[in-house]
């Protein structure tokens, strides 16, 4: 499965827009972390771009390496786990170091992949089940544009459409609301949820681990 980058470029002026804000999302949902008791990583500041070609293409020649042994269907309920396992690779290719997000996506007023507080409360009370979760995580950077390794192949299995298999996202969600109608909507920030919920101990290697960086 060959990977690629889905990018748009930076929206000129007189672009209309909601009041969608990924910022106050993101701030919004380390909050809620906190709340419910799960460890928040430090983001108190909010550097510059990090999208560029060079960093994309890093990263999309390292997941190239990933993405070949494993069959698409296998993305089904492994979004929490492939962006755990490849946070790694992606903090090497933009230099910095990415915020795991867990949240749900609203395209054109639907919900996709919904998770609420009471889900993560329930979560937090039993436990994982199994070793998957039709949920949806990504990695923001401090820039607070977005990683998502997983969406277009998810969409692609699920739509049987194999023009997005392999696909990645790598934008500032703000313009993917203002192109698309693509809202990221984070609820929990950081991997200490996975810790909490019992999710290290039942996520599949995947063949992924040791991706050479």
């Amino acid at each position: 499965m060959a990977v690629s980058k889905i990018t748009f470029k930076e929206r000129g002026p007189g672009v209309q827009t909601d009041s969608y804000d990924y910022k106050q999302e993101f701030q919004g949902a380390l909050k809620r972390t906190e709340s419910l008791g799960i460890d928040v990583p430090p983001a108190d500041h909010y550097a510059a771009c990090y999208r560029s070609d060079k960093n994309i293409n890093r990263l999309v020649a390292g997941l190239s390496e990933v993405y070949g042994s494993i069959s698409p269907r296998k993305f089904l309920g492994q979004c929490l786990n492939i962006h755990h396992q490849l946070k790694p690779l992606v903090d090497d290719c933009f230099k910095v170091k990415s915020y795991y997000t867990v949240g749900y996506v609203r395209r054109a007023g639907q919900d996709m992949f919904k998770i609420t507080e009471a889900d993560i409360a329930e979560l937090l009370t039993s436990g994982m089940q199994g070793t998957t979760l039709n949920y949806h995580a990504w990695l923001t950077l401090p820039s607070m544009e977005i990683i998502d390794l997983t969406l277009p192949t998810v969409s692609a299995v699920i739509k049987n459409n194999s023009n997005d298999l392999g696909g990645i996202i790598a934008n500032n969600p703000n313009h993917l609301n203002e192109k698309l109608k693509l809202k990221f909507k984070p609820v929990i920030v950081g991997q200490d949820f996975l810790n909490k919920i019992g999710a290290l101990e039942k996520f599949e290697p995947m063949l992924i681990c040791d991706v050479k960086k």
